[in-house]
């Protein structure tokens, strides 16, 4: 069972990676101005140059590069604890989604000096963030990650959402 779900985490992983880097490259290429997709969505390619929703975001090489090291640390440690764990059958898709759009954006970082992020949420004149498929994976996944968490805290015999009362 344990190559069984280790292969499917694998072929999750590589289309993950597969569809951020295809998609970063599309934005680099043919989306330099923005191309309104819907009343609420557009896709324009920015260079994100810090970390999640810009923060940090600086042009200082130093600072820029001791950042580098620190998430691909940061990013190596975390996915060498999730190998450990699916080698005893305890990893899971949460942990998997998280780790591999981790690599993804560091896979920018290096290689291009800059994250690639090109999804563009607005409504009127409010402006969401701008993100790519990396980041979806990283949300899915925390997403996921709480939720296993919520229901791990609950036994069977109690109700996962006491005030939710249909």
């Amino acid at each position: 069972m344990k190559k069984t779900l280790m292969s499917w985490y694998l072929a999750i992983a590589g289309i993950v990676i597969g569809i951020d880097i295809a998609t970063k490259m599309l934005a680099r290429h043919y989306w330099t101005q923005e191309m309104p997709i819907t009343s609420f969505l557009s896709l324009v390619c920015i260079k994100n140059h810090g970390i999640s929703f810009s923060f940090l975001s600086t042009y200082n090489q130093l600072l820029y590069n001791i950042l580098t090291v620190f998430i691909g640390c940061l990013i190596v440690v975390f996915t060498y604890h999730i190998y450990r764990r699916l080698m005893i059958g305890k990893g899971t898709l949460a942990s998997v989604l998280i780790a591999v759009g981790g690599l993804s954006n560091l896979y920018d970082r290096i290689f291009f000096g800059y994250v690639t992020d090109f999804v563009k949420l607005h409504y009127g004149g409010w402006e969401f963030y701008i993100f790519n498929f990396a980041d979806v994976a990283i949300t899915c996944g925390s997403l996921l990650f709480l939720y296993q968490i919520i229901r791990e805290t609950y036994d069977d015999d109690q109700d996962l959402f006491p005030w939710w009362t249909w």
